[in-house]
């Protein structure tokens, strides 16, 4: 039980280790992050942009919605039938996530895991991959309107990976320290309850209590003094299973296993 201390001390450790820093650092990570807003504000026309990250997040993906139904107006009359197959089968792709996303965005909680499994789900380093490429491959044949909403579309991609990839870090950031916190409340009631019963079991074996009071207070015991491993086993493979669904992928890489089925080849 008391390795547990220790780890409850690290956890806290690397949390506060991001918040630490000079009046200059600070100032430095408030003026990027209003940058970051002021871009957001021009690529979507909402301003001033939702701070509650459920709201802000669900802002980004329904004006990216709106501008990727729009592809279907925008081509030229004169497209060729692979340009025309290509947007097609990218919104036919990209539309179901997007009313998924929107829908269970809304009234949703920021901190909970719900949020965070839509963020997961979202696929939008591949559909960055998919509009680059749509945009290199037929460079010739785009132009006008089709070519600047592909241009918007790849730049709230970039704006809705941005942000998912922060509320993904600040969401393990408050399991981390959810982890220290229960740990704490579950390992020292256990560590002390313990000890009580191994000290205490001599004096009620001479009481000739019925055995199945001894039965009770033995089981009782060996739960609360795994509980601590519950915990920790819980919130290690929660944060575990959001790291490995997001190893190396940002930006244009993607990993395999994340690529949908039916993603027409690339070049």
């Amino acid at each position: 039980m008391l390795p547990f201390i220790t780890v409850v001390l690290a956890i806290n450790q690397l949390i506060l280790s991001a918040e630490f820093g000079t009046t200059g650092a600070f100032r430095e990570r408030l003026e990027e992050t209003h940058r970051y807003r002021e871009d957001i504000e021009d690529h979507t026309d909402v301003s001033p942009s939702p701070v509650e990250p459920s709201a802000f997040l669900r802002t980004l993906i329904r004006t990216k919605r709106e501008v990727t139904a729009g592809l279907r107006e925008e081509r030229p009359a004169d497209a060729s039938s692979a340009l025309r197959e290509e947007v097609e089968d990218y919104i036919d792709l990209a539309a179901p996530r997007d009313d998924a996303a929107v829908d269970d965005l809304e009234g949703a909680t920021f901190g909970t895991f719900g949020v965070i499994s839509i963020i997961l789900d979202y696929d939008d380093p591949w559909q960055l991959q998919e509009v680059r490429r749509i945009r290199e491959r037929f460079a010739d044949e785009i132009s006008g309107p089709i070519d600047d909403r592909l241009g918007r579309l790849e730049a709230l991609l970039r704006d809705i990976h941005v942000a998912r990839q922060y509320f993904k870090t600040v969401y393990m950031q408050q399991e981390l320290a959810d982890l220290s916190k229960v740990l704490l409340y579950v390992g020292f009631p256990a560590l002390v309850g313990g000890a009580f019963v191994i000290l205490a079991y001599g004096n009620l074996l001479e009481l000739e209590l019925h055995p199945y009071v001894y039965t009770f207070v033995v089981s009782s015991t060996i739960t609360a003094l795994f509980s601590p491993f519950a915990v920790l086993f819980v919130y290690v493979l929660r944060i575990a299973t959001v790291g490995r669904r997001t190893a190396a992928d940002f930006g244009p890489f993607v990993l395999q296993q994340r690529i949908p089925d039916d993603e027409p080849d690339g070049e």
